[in-house]
């Protein structure tokens, strides 16, 4: 199997991953888009992580962020048979994954992820109103 993963290319499709073993998937994206949403079981790692970061021999790694960019130079800059890309990025992984659910999980999903990404948005708008307007007497 080492003799075909280093005769792959390093961009890889979701079906592809799905054929390996030992698959590990980092999230290039920062902590942040990490906590609104990420691959299950994915690790998040910083740029300056991912440079220090000791890639076992006995895993495939699999790098995204949003759209393949960034990830993509990172893993082609790895001189290893067993550091990859995912074509088309955490993007493609959602609209893969969606395919899988029926319409009532899809609206799930898409209300938790809407949720998440604009929780800390608002709050901070509705703290900075009841300051202004002196709502709340401390």
């Amino acid at each position: 199997m080492e003799g075909r993963m280093s005769q792959m290319k390093k961009g890889l499709k979701l079906a592809d991953i799905e054929k390996m073993q030992n698959v590990v998937f980092v999230d290039t994206r920062g902590e942040s888009s990490f906590y609104y949403g990420h691959i299950p079981n994915a690790v998040c790692l910083s740029l300056k992580e991912i440079e220090n970061f000791d890639f076992e021999q006995n895993k495939n790694y699999v790098l995204y962020c949003r759209n393949e960019t960034f990830s993509k130079s990172i893993a082609e800059s790895k001189n290893k048979n067993n550091v990859f890309y995912l074509k088309g990025g955490y993007t493609s992984w959602i609209k893969e994954s969606y395919k899988k659910l029926n319409e009532n999980e899809v609206q799930e999903k898409a209300e938790l992820s809407i949720r998440k990404k604009f929780h800390k948005q608002l709050f901070s708008q509705f703290a900075k109103g009841i300051k202004e307007y002196n709502l709340i007497e401390i």
